[in-house]
């Protein structure tokens, strides 16, 4: 999965704080994913659906996991 730390997959890099995922398309759903993230000591677990591309996926959770990082630090 190109989410994971350290994989690199068509221009996409994983992320760092990606523990574990599982991602999916279904027709009526899009693209999907449901992932773990540690961020500072605290694991939480992300879901997100409906995306039309992968890129738009791995984009939003990255957005996520930033909005997440300033409080999990608090």
């Amino acid at each position: 999965n190109n989410m994971l730390s350290g994989v690199e997959r068509r221009g996409i890099h994983g992320l760092p704080e990606v523990v574990y995922g599982k991602t999916g398309y279904f027709n009526n759903a899009g693209f999907q994913v449901v992932l773990g993230a540690d961020i500072a000591g605290r694991l939480y677990t992300i879901v997100t659906t409906g995306h039309h591309y992968p890129k738009t996926r791995h984009d939003h959770i990255t957005r996520l996991i930033d909005a997440i990082r300033p409080y999990a630090l608090s």
